[in-house]
C-alpha cells in the first residue's frame, strides 16, 4: 500500500508541496523538497523518525526553486539518489541566481544522479510508479503516477481548477495545454492528484471544471 504525507512550505510565499511517500516496508521518497528553514527542515525530519521511515531516494518533477529549496540539505543527510529529467539540469544549474531574484539565498544545486524519461520505473520500496513525461510548466517536467491506487504527483502541470504558469524559462502555453488534455485528463477518472500547490483534486473533476478544458 502506497501511503502519502503532504508538507506544505514557504506558507507566505509559495505554498510548495512537498511530499513523502512510502510503503509498507517503512522505506520512503521525498517528491519536490521545498523546505526553506531550519524550522521546515526539521518538521520533516521529525516526521520520518517518528514513523521510522528510511529515505531511499529523492524525487524531482521539475527544478524551479520552490521545489528544490531543501534539496540540498537532504542530500547531504541522507546521500541517496536525486532523480530528475535532464532538460531540467539548466534549471539545476541556474537554482542559486533564480533564488537571489526573489530575495532568497541557497547554496549551488547538487546535480541530480539519475535521469528518466517518459515509460521509465521508479520504486519506492516494493512499489513500483511509472515516470510521464509531462512538460509545459517547465521542459523536463515529470509526474510520478501509482497505477494500482490510481495515484498522481502532477508538481505544477495542473492545479485544482487551474494550471502551472508558463512564462518561465522554457514554459509553453501550447504543449502545457496539450499535456494536461492529452496525458493527465486521460487517466482514469478517480486517479487522484497531488499537486505542488493547492489541494488535491482528481481527474473526474478537473475534466469538467479545469480552465483548459471549459476555457478561460
Amino acid at each position: 500500500m502506497l501511503h502519502v504525507e503532504t508538507f506544505t512550505f514557504l506558507p507566505q510565499a509559495f505554498a510548495e508541496n512537498t511530499y513523502v511517500l512510502w510503503d509498507d516496508t517503512n522505506k520512503c521518497v521525498i517528491v519536490d523538497p521545498g523546505c526553506y528553514t531550519s524550522a521546515e527542515q526539521r518538521q520533516l525530519l521529525t516526521f520520518l523518525e517518528v514513523k521510522g521511515l528510511e529515505v531511499e531516494q529523492i524525487w524531482l518533477t521539475h527544478a524551479h526553486l520552490d521545489h528544490v529549496f531543501g534539496l540540498n540539505f537532504l542530500k547531504e543527510k541522507f546521500q541517496v539518489p536525486v532523480i530528475a529529467h535532464e532538460e531540467e539540469k539548466f534549471n539545476i544549474e541556474r537554482g542559486a541566481t533564480h533564488a537571489q531574484l526573489f530575495g532568497f539565498t541557497i547554496e549551488p544545486l547538487v546535480m541530480p544522479d539519475v535521469w528518466v524519461d517518459e515509460g521509465d520505473k521508479v520504486k519506492v520500496g516494493e512499489t513500483e510508479m511509472d515516470v510521464l513525461f509531462t512538460p509545459g510548466h517547465s521542459p523536463g517536467h515529470i509526474s510520478f503516477y501509482h497505477a494500482d491506487s490510481h495515484q498522481l504527483f502532477s508538481g505544477d502541470v495542473i492545479f485544482r481548477s487551474s494550471f502551472g504558469r508558463t512564462d518561465l524559462p522554457g514554459g509553453s502555453m501550447e504543449v502545457l495545454r496539450s499535456t494536461i488534455l492529452d496525458k493527465v485528463l486521460k487517466l482514469p477518472g478517480q486517479t487522484k492528484i497531488y499537486a505542488g500547490h493547492m489541494d488535491p483534486t482528481t481527474v473526474e473533476r478537473e475534466q469538467k471544471v479545469n480552465p483548459m478544458v471549459v476555457g478561460f
